[in-house]
């Protein structure tokens, strides 16, 4: 069923703006060349020729993402936009756990409030996506706090990611002792 959804909304996100992308000049084009049905036919080519290009994106695409996130157990989602909030052991060497953590990835780490317990990181953009921004927020009682850690494509139109985001969120939790 996450297969079905993924080369679904893939086939409708890429089908229809290439379809009209196309379809719209070709309507023009017939209507004033006097093809067929004109600007009719002319929409319904572009439309037609959406719908082939939709169908092979989804198709690529979405095996690239699900070969990707072959790991993923069945109750989570195959989305770029990943979280997971797990306990994890206080105590004062938690902070530099967290930049250790996000360092590892590897990631530039862009903030590292203590006094919140934000830590931000970002990823360098790869053939698989464009980067990713990588956070840890702590919460709860210092001596046995939760942490949340979240990866989010920094391109926020990103569909498919080849399980990048699933590897960040997965990389950081055992690093913090979760």
């Amino acid at each position: 069923m996450r297969a079905l959804k993924l080369y679904g909304t893939l086939l409708a996100v890429t089908a229809v703006p290439f379809g009209l992308f196309l379809g719209l000049p070709l309507a023009g084009l017939f209507a004033l060349a006097g093809i067929g049905a004109g600007a009719v036919e002319g929409l319904l080519t572009g439309l037609g020729g959406g719908v082939v290009f939709g169908v092979l994106m989804a198709l690529v695409l979405g095996t690239a993402q699900l070969f990707g996130v072959r790991g993923v157990p069945r109750g989570r989602s195959l989305s770029p936009r990943q979280e997971r909030r797990v306990p994890v052991p206080g105590g004062p060497g938690l902070p530099d756990r967290v930049v250790s953590a996000l360092r590892s990835l590897p990631a530039d780490v862009t903030a590292a409030d203590v006094a919140t317990g934000r830590f931000v990181a970002r990823r360098r953009a790869s053939w698989k996506s464009w980067g990713e921004e990588v956070v840890v927020q702590l919460t709860g009682d210092p001596a046995h706090p939760t942490a949340t850690v979240s990866s989010r494509p920094v391109l926020g139109t990103t569909l498919v990611d080849a399980g990048r985001g699933h590897r960040n969120v997965e990389h950081v939790v055992p690093a913090l002792g979760g």
